[in-house]
């Protein structure tokens, strides 16, 4: 199935976009938008990505400091980034090799670097923070997609407490939005074991759809790596095939990196077109193009408007 585009909206969503980057860019000070390029440079590389991951997911959750201190020195060992700074790359380089003899120390340094980059992007999740960050942001007319970081689980009872954290986000009255991936829900999921790891994630999924549609929160299935396309398209699609879910509007992430997601947005497509015509719920389909950067304006406006 293909795609076609609606050219004759491209001006107007140009136009759109363009004052929303300009209202997004009139009230930060020099020091948030050096801070704000930086992090996009990062982000963008994906040996960059990985690392701020490896050290949010591998490291900081490391509750052994010297156990956390040597994976951090593995870490490094395999080399900086090169979106980092000269000082960021010669910071983590000499910060590997002190870690295994100073953990503590190596602890807090990431931790406060990790807090200086992503402040305003990474939050605390904490209830009081959460709250008091979340009413500010309402009443700035914003609307906020929380979603819980540190979602890659090693067992069974990491994944059920996992689930209970995500599940407590969905039901408060002051979050309307959430996203989760599959491996946030099931530990050890294999495509090779396929009819099991798909049973069990519709499962956990269609448990937390029912606490979503109970409580109005949407809820936007994300993914990270290749493993994960077909087995979140699938289950997405079953779960919502359900006469339960018919009237629940959904979400799912296709990252325009990963091999086959042209396929898979094809399917969805279809199957989404199915669904409105049969009267159900509208399904929200992100998937567009990978590496958007606003300081190369025309070629990221290009790919986005083909799309």
């Amino acid at each position: 199935m293909t795609i076609a585009p609606e050219r004759s909206l491209a001006p107007t969503a140009e136009g759109r976009a363009r004052d929303l980057l300009n209202a997004a860019l009139a009230g930060t000070t020099r020091k948030e938008r050096r801070a704000a390029q930086r992090l996009g440079t990062l982000l963008a590389d994906d040996d960059g990505r990985d690392l701020i991951l490896d050290l949010t997911d591998q490291v900081l959750r490391i509750r052994d400091r010297r156990r956390a201190a040597r994976r951090l020195r593995d870490l490094v060992a395999q080399g900086a980034p090169a979106s980092l700074s000269p000082i960021d790359r010669l910071g983590l380089r000499m910060l590997g090799v002190v870690a295994p003899y100073a953990p503590r120390l190596a602890e807090r340094a990431v931790n406060w670097r990790v807090n200086q980059e992503t402040t305003g992007v990474i939050l605390p999740g904490e209830d009081a923070a959460l709250t008091r960050y979340l009413a500010r942001r309402r009443a700035d007319g914003f609307r906020l997609n929380v979603n819980v970081l540190g979602e890659s689980i090693l067992g069974d009872d990491e994944a059920d407490a996992r689930f209970a954290l995500v599940a407590s986000r969905v039901r408060r009255p002051d979050v309307d939005y959430v996203s989760i991936k599959i491996s946030a829900l099931c530990a050890n999921l294999d495509v090779l074991a396929w009819e099991d790891s798909l049973a069990r994630v519709t499962e956990r999924l269609s448990a937390l759809y029912r606490i979503a549609q109970a409580h109005g929160t949407f809820v936007n299935l994300d993914m990270e790596e290749h493993r994960d396309l077909e087995l979140s398209v699938e289950a997405f699609i079953r779960v919502l095939d359900e006469p339960e879910f018919a009237q629940m509007p959904a979400g799912i992430v296709l990252q325009a990196y990963i091999p086959d997601s042209h396929a898979a947005l094809d399917r969805l497509v279809a199957w989404a077109n199915a669904r409105h015509a049969a009267g159900h719920a509208p399904i929200k389909i992100s998937a567009l193009c990978a590496n958007l950067d606003v300081l190369a304006w025309e070629d990221s406006l290009a790919r986005v408007t083909e799309r």
